[in-house]
């Protein structure tokens, strides 16, 4: 594995565990078996580094998220399908998934609500992209897209956290059920 993936991973497992403001750039050398400098070469920074964590286990999932998000005039099929992206992401990459849900949860002037912005930024307009659409074929929905893709989020977040306390699995029968449920209230 090359310096540059030990470094991520381990930088990582240290924020995951302690936090991104309580791991020092020392910490995650001594643990990577390089030195600071080392860690400067490849990243700048420790904001450089954590922004880099950020963007590669975030990217690919944001293309399969706005492929997943394309409405083809069925709310149910195209929700179920950001279900399964997420759910999919959040069983591949646990400890990326805890790290980049608690990052929600920082302070707006954070390093890690910063470096996130822009990733939960373009979810959200995805997702949001569904509910507008779908406005013109449910007249119910029309200038609620906003609330329907923070309280979809939520659910979708919700429903993750329950499956990291081992309360529940995220499988196709979850997927299903997650999507009914949320419709039932736009739809009843």
């Amino acid at each position: 594995m090359a310096k540059k993936s030990i470094i991520l991973n381990n930088a990582l497992k240290l924020f995951t565990v302690f936090g991104y403001d309580n791991t020092g750039v020392q910490k995650i050398a001594d643990i990577s078996g390089i030195t600071k400098p080392t860690l400067y070469h490849y990243f700048g920074s420790k904001d450089g580094l954590l922004y880099e964590l950020i963007k590669i286990n975030v990217e690919d999932f944001l293309k399969e998220l706005y492929k997943s998000c394309e409405y083809n005039f069925d709310v149910r099929t195209t929700l179920e399908k950001v279900v399964f992206c997420f759910f999919k992401f959040a069983k591949e990459k646990p400890d990326f998934c805890k790290f980049f849900l608690n990052s929600e949860f920082s302070p707006n002037e954070s390093d890690v609500r910063i470096c996130s912005f822009f990733f939960r930024k373009n979810m959200f307009e995805y997702v949001k992209s569904i509910f507008e659409k779908a406005e013109n074929d449910h007249g119910n929905m029309k200038g609620r897209s906003q609330r329907y893709t923070i309280s979809f989020l939520g659910t979708i977040n919700s429903y993750i956290s329950m499956n990291y306390s081992e309360l529940i699995e995220l499988d196709d029968h979850c997927v299903k059920e997650v999507v009914r449920q949320y419709l039932y209230g736009i739809f009843s």
